[in-house]
């Protein structure tokens, strides 16, 4: 027989793990959409490269000019 015994709050521990349990399903899932944003952003590297790629074109349309 599993006994239960109410904490100070009124939940039993069973309860409180659930709500424990729902809290880390919560936090998971904002992990999860915290990586897929990081994920779809340009890096630093590629930002940097479009830029000495638009300064390149600015430069050869100067000198053609």
């Amino acid at each position: 027989m599993v006994h239960l015994t109410m904490t100070d709050n009124g939940f039993t521990q069973k309860e409180m793990l659930g709500l424990v349990m729902e809290d880390i399903d919560k936090i998971y899932s904002k992990l999860e959409e915290i990586q897929n944003d990081l994920s779809t952003r340009p890096t630093r590297q590629e930002i940097y490269g479009w830029i000495i790629a638009g300064i390149s074109i600015a430069t050869l349309i100067t000198v053609l000019m």
